[in-house]
């Protein structure tokens, strides 16, 4: 086999083994592809209000006669509208928007306290405000 300075790291397998083959040095280089102080966090929810959500809020519980719990899905339009309350201060505009929906809408963020907190107030109550002045 040959070897050059120009062609670089050389890998054999041999009897499936894996070892590295070079004439100048007896060690194998160092390719890492991060630091060995390397840590990571993964973060699924990146949205400070996501962490309001839980995975249950899409079910109903309620009890039976026998007093079995028993659980029914909430509508595909209370979920969006619960997401949407969450996010409300991502909402670039509701102009044009119906007033018995920003109704319920108003409703829901003020359930999940989007009008107390710091640091949502302010965007959640211009967006109601831009779009229909005082409700």
């Amino acid at each position: 086999m040959y070897v050059s300075e120009d062609c670089g790291a050389v890998y054999v397998r041999e009897k499936g083994e894996l070892r590295y083959v070079n004439t100048d040095r007896n060690d194998a280089p160092q390719h890492r592809l991060f630091a060995r102080d390397f840590s990571f966090q993964l973060c699924i929810d990146t949205l400070p209000s996501a962490s309001h959500t839980k995975r249950r809020d899409h079910f109903i519980f309620t009890y039976n006669k026998e007093g079995s719990l028993r659980y029914t899905v909430k509508s595909l339009f209370d979920i969006s509208l619960q997401f949407i309350a969450d996010h409300i201060e991502h909402v670039d505009s509701l102009v044009g928007f119906p007033e018995q929906m920003a109704d319920k809408l108003f409703s829901a963020a003020e359930e999940r306290h989007k009008f107390t907190e710091p640091q949502t107030a302010p965007r959640a109550l211009q967006v109601f405000c831009e779009a229909y002045g005082q409700l």
